[in-house]
């Protein structure tokens, strides 16, 4: 558990608002960077590792 000198407040009014004003920006985020994931990650354990060749 932690302890703090000073209380903070839960629902800070700019806290709020800028939660609200990023929001766009990380659903946004999200909808184009997870299917880049969901496509690259087959095509990486396909390949093996970044760097490492692959030696039979």
């Amino acid at each position: 558990m932690f302890y703090t000198a000073k209380e903070e407040e839960k629902n800070h009014p700019s806290r709020i608002l800028r939660n609200f004003a990023l929001t766009p920006f990380t659903l946004v985020g999200d909808a184009v960077l997870l299917p880049l994931v969901i496509i690259a990650t087959p095509v990486i354990l396909l390949n093996g590792p970044i760097g490492v060749p692959i030696s039979n």
